[in-house]
């Protein structure tokens, strides 16, 4: 009788949840307009899932997402598993530095890279806002899952982004039970939600799509049902190229002159938690040599470390750094000098 009281005792009437103070909602703005209109953000204690087919600019859409919340005063840590070190530096560089300060290559063309005089201050205002995860760890994930509670800790990061699922291996979270592949994935979004509940962070991870026949949906993610049904916000990145406006013609009926159209690629918010939003497409702009996604085709964004609006004095060349501690922020130990 006593335990049962004792569990009863728990329960919570409407009264009680009347009477108890609401807890404050911290969103962290994306930077693309269109989606911080509709979801005010990503907010902390909560998990997002973003997908869509190869090219389609997932990864370089979220290292925008990451430079936008350092601009808003958060804390962000990263973990590439695809991309080394140096050329997420790069990506992250040329986002940040803008057209005027960068340098075209005469090798490569498309190319481009940041000033040598301008990234030491990107690096500078970066500072200890943004951290890369060191994947010397390999990518065993109930390991990486502990270094990244560490980190989170460490760095008192809010936004987790985790590019991506399918390089992880999820076979650690099973503890020796067999699980098929579907059951691994809700072991991993379990443990993502869990990390951003107790971490109070929002955990941002990248999952593939399967193969789909016809206009990619939210089902089409990975192939786990539980996968859609835990994440609070899913996102899916298109490209806008003939496939896209033929299924989306297809599905839809749009005409020529719809907005989704009118950009290079189109975010799609498939699932809101919070808000409710489904179908949502956001066009964005992407430019080649800096690597933005731009809300409209003219827009030109001065991030914090530019105090200067583009003229920086010339500042000498990082130095060599060592690499004793894996612990410490590969971003920075990557050097600046091209």
């Amino acid at each position: 009788v006593s335990a049962f009281l004792l569990n009863r005792s728990s329960d919570l009437s409407l009264l009680d949840i009347l009477n108890k103070p609401e807890e404050e909602r911290v969103s962290i703005p994306t930077g693309t307009t269109g989606i911080d209109e509709k979801i005010i953000g990503l907010a902390k204690g909560e998990i997002s899932v973003v997908s869509g087919l190869r090219a389609a600019a997932k990864s370089t859409w979220l290292s925008q997402v990451a430079l936008n919340a350092v601009d808003r005063g958060f804390n962000v840590l990263v973990y590439s598993g695809e991309l080394k070190d140096t050329r997420f530096k790069n990506w992250l560089l040329c986002q940040a530095a803008g057209c005027e300060n960068l340098t075209l290559s005469d090798r490569y063309p498309g190319q481009a890279w940041a000033k040598d005089e301008v990234q030491r201050p990107i690096a500078e205002w970066l500072g200890d806002h943004l951290h890369l995860y060191n994947n010397k760890y390999g990518n065993n994930f109930a390991k990486i899952g502990v270094k990244l509670r560490e980190a989170i800790e460490r760095y008192k990061a809010d936004l987790v982004i985790v590019d991506n699922m399918a390089i992880l291996d999820l076979s650690s979270l099973s503890n020796g039970r067999y699980a098929d592949k579907y059951d691994l994935q809700t072991l991993f979004v379990e443990t993502l939600k869990d990390i951003s509940i107790q971490c109070n962070c929002h955990v941002v991870f990248v999952a593939h799509p399967r193969k789909a026949p016809g206009f990619l949906r939210l089902d089409d993610i990975s192939g786990s049902g539980n996968l859609s049904n835990l994440v609070d916000n899913a996102f899916i990145v298109h490209r806008n190229n003939e496939d896209f406006r033929r299924l989306t013609k297809e599905m839809y009926r749009w005409p020529d002159s719809h907005p989704a159209y009118s950009g290079s690629n189109v975010i799609e918010i498939v699932k809101d938690r919070e808000y409710g939003n489904q179908d949502v497409f956001v066009p964005l702009w992407y430019e080649q040599y800096t690597r933005r996604m731009k809300n409209y085709q003219d827009e030109y964004r001065d991030y914090g470390w530019d105090v200067n609006n583009g003229f920086i004095q010339t500042a000498d060349p990082l130095p060599e750094e060592d690499e004793e501690d894996d612990d410490r922020n590969i971003f920075f130990e990557a050097g600046y000098a091209n």
